[in-house]
């Protein structure tokens, strides 16, 4: 008896091919671009790992118990699919410590992860330490304090883009003896720099430090910024040839002073 010949996504029926490609079993609020791995995905297992990775590339929670439920099974399941996520965004109402809501250990399960966003829990130095393993993260955007965030190490060596964003005034900050961000904490590799609801003790923390690739730099303030604090933005921003992009609100600076200071 002849073998069967090994049956191929390709080699199924017309009518069996239009039920899946259109498929309406997606959540209405799925971006238009999982959809058809969505599908692919209810087929059979064979098609499923082949969609399970797309589906997995992304992924964005907007609850505290979706959070928990996530890493919960990514923890304990038995395929490897943290692997598969590159981009993870949490985004749940503001005011939740992440720490109070899951150990920050579980994110080192994520050694694919390129892109970590978390604007609205605040994140403390144990997940800047756990994400220092995560060699390949290009963007960072957290939410932190600033005793914290002054304790900050670059993780990836490539990290392109670093968003943070103050928990709190840092009234109480000393930067006298502090390091600077500088490219030794910093990858030099560092294009995009954010620092929102800062105040000009900020500024402190920046003098001296040099990004040789930075092209947009965005600084808002949570105080009006006055005197040595203004020499320090213009001098930050002189020291950076390549930039493109300058942002500054919050701040008692006009268009012109930033222009010329470009």
């Amino acid at each position: 008896m002849p073998l069967m010949a090994k049956a191929s996504f390709g080699a199924l029926p017309s009518d069996v091919l239009y039920e899946i490609v259109p498929y309406n079993g997606s959540p209405p609020s799925m971006p238009r671009r999982y959809r058809l791995p969505f599908s692919l995905a209810h087929v059979n297992r064979h098609l499923r790992q082949f969609a399970l990775p797309i589906l997995l590339s992304e992924i964005v929670v907007s609850t505290e118990q979706r959070l928990t439920r996530f890493l919960d099974f990514m923890q304990t399941s038995s395929q490897k699919y943290s692997s598969y996520v590159k981009t993870l965004r949490i985004r749940i109402p503001e005011g939740f410590p992440l720490s109070d809501i899951s150990d920050v250990e579980h994110f080192s399960i994520f050694t694919n992860l390129m892109h970590f966003e978390c604007l609205s829990c605040v994140c403390d130095a144990a997940l800047f330490a756990v994400l220092k393993n995560s060699s390949r993260i290009l963007s960072l955007s957290v939410m932190c304090d600033p005793a914290d965030a002054i304790h900050f190490r670059g993780t990836s060596p490539s990290l392109t883009s670093l968003h943070l964003k103050f928990h709190s005034p840092s009234s109480s900050l000393d930067v006298t003896d502090k390091p600077s961000f500088s490219p030794m904490l910093i990858p030099s590799s560092l294009t995009n720099l954010v620092l929102s609801q800062a105040d000009s003790k900020w500024l402190g923390v920046l003098h001296g430090s040099t990004f040789p690739q930075l092209e947009a730099f965005t600084f808002s303030s949570s105080e009006v910024i006055k005197d040595l604090a203004h020499e320090r933005l213009f001098q930050f921003i002189e020291r950076h040839p390549h930039l493109t992009e300058v942002n500054v609100s919050g701040a008692e600076v006009t268009l012109g002073a930033i222009v010329d200071a470009i």
